[in-house]
């Protein structure tokens, strides 16, 4: 889960609050209140589903 390692890795260079995924749109950051978009492209339904669901087994969760 190399992609989701470094999503979060730069969630917390960048000392975000939160990495919000969601289907259609590209990953944005959020500190305090402040959206920061990420340049990528938008995350389509099956990579979402990686990462949210694959990704949170290979961490112990869900």
């Amino acid at each position: 889960m190399a992609a989701i390692d470094s999503l979060l890795s730069l969630a917390s260079s960048q000392n975000a609050d939160t990495l919000r995924l969601a289907v259609g749109e590209a990953p944005t950051l959020e500190r305090g209140e402040q959206p920061i978009p990420l340049s990528m492209p938008p995350l389509d339904r099956e990579l979402t589903e990686v990462f949210l669901f694959k990704g949170a087994r290979a961490g112990g969760a869900a």
